[in-house]
């Protein structure tokens, strides 16, 4: 009866688990464009200048926003120059119209819009998700006359969009705008609302775990999975979490810059390394302990270069860090407690470790490698 027991609560833990490791590791690239940005700047001669970063080979073809497939990457290869000219020509016009810009509440029409030229677009179109280099962006310019405000809202297949109010070269009030939604009005005299930078990237740091971290999710799954008491749970993500909030300030507060290109390789290889100490160690211990703080400093660099992506509000960057941050724990929290909901039954069980520790870790750790050659350029 007692094999009976064990047996028949065996499937329903690992399949729920399983189901939501398969779900993880099926979306190998997860740095693909979360979503398209838009950074507005003013000129002295009084324009509205516009630049949008998305992947334009993408909108060109009508093909779905992001990296392309390779079917899609073979079609744009084989138009001429003259077919692809037409087909730039013809998502220009779809762009111009499906754009809204409003200011002072009074519509308006792009004065001029400017898709890259088609050697730009035909070297974009081979830019992969794990490659940090942005495509070249599409450029729009208004003019502003003495508006103060300015309202807009994007194609809807365009996707969601990061708004970022640029002066001087840096970002003044980012706001994040759902896809075919109307931006809340942009103070073109650069004013902040604290409000607003609190809400923008308190959601930014959730979504950059939950769903587009999903090496982060891993991580952190991991850990949950090899702590089968609570306290041991709570000490080794405090750890990780303390660890990487120190790394994302000094990163994003201070000068040094470390490129993605090793940032990125390095966290996913922490992610295989942390599944083969779960295949060796029966439990947390203060070596782990130090290992889990030491991924923590590199995940908080991976959390920087997201940050810095947004674009930190000029005189407000303690605030939008602390905002960012928030979210981070918040998302992390979450995904504890999703380990918890489904294995916390099973944590106590002499074969928990057998069942369920070790198969999710195998299959964690060939996700990691995956992901570690991939962002090594050793995988196309």
């Amino acid at each position: 009866m007692k094999t009976h027991s064990k047996l028949g609560c065996l499937p329903r833990g690992l399949s729920l688990l399983g189901v939501f490791i398969w779900a993880l590791s099926g979306v190998l690239r997860a740095h693909d464009l979360p979503y398209a940005r838009l950074l507005i700047e003013q000129s002295e001669a009084g324009e509205i200048e516009i630049s949008i970063a998305t992947h334009v080979p993408a909108y060109v073809l009508n093909a779905p926003i992001g990296h392309l497939s390779d079917i899609d990457l073979r079609f744009l290869r084989s138009l001429s120059d003259d077919e692809l000219a037409e087909r730039v020509n013809e998502a220009t016009g779809l762009f111009s119209r499906e754009f809204y810009f409003a200011l002072d509440g009074r519509e308006i029409a792009v004065a001029e819009i400017s898709f890259p030229d088609l050697g730009s677009l035909r070297e974009d179109a081979a830019i992969g998700p794990d490659n940090a280099r942005p495509s070249t962006p599409i450029r729009l310019t208004l003019q502003r006359g003495d508006a103060r405000a300015l309202t807009l809202a994007a194609p809807y297949r365009l996707g969601s969009l990061m708004v970022m109010h640029g002066a001087g070269g840096e970002a003044v009030a980012p706001q994040f705008v759902a896809a075919g939604e109307l931006s809340r009005a942009i103070d073109l005299a650069n004013e902040v609302d604290p409000i607003d930078i609190l809400k923008t990237f308190f959601l930014q740091g959730i979504v950059h775990i939950l769903p587009l971290g999903l090496d982060h999710i891993l991580f952190v799954v991991l850990l949950a999975l090899i702590s089968t008491r609570l306290t041991s749970m709570v000490l080794l993500v405090s750890a990780f979490t303390l660890a990487h909030t120190l790394t994302l300030a000094f990163a994003v507060l201070g000068s040094t810059t470390i490129p993605a290109t090793l940032v990125e390789p390095l966290i996913a290889l922490s992610i295989v390394v942390m599944a083969l100490m779960n295949l060796v160690a029966a439990g947390p211990g203060r070596g782990r302990l130090l290992v889990v703080a030491g991924f923590g400093l590199l995940h908080g660099l991976g959390f920087a270069g997201a940050l810095r992506d947004l674009g930190l509000p000029r005189g407000q960057e303690f605030l939008a860090l602390l905002a960012f941050n928030l979210g981070v724990e918040v998302a992390q929290l979450a995904v504890v407690a999703a380990v918890l909901l489904l294995m916390g039954w099973y944590m106590r069980r002499h074969w928990y470790r057998r069942a369920i520790v070790t198969p999710a870790s195998i299959v964690i750790a060939l996700v990691g490698a995956t992901w570690t050659l991939e962002r090594t350029g050793f995988v196309l």
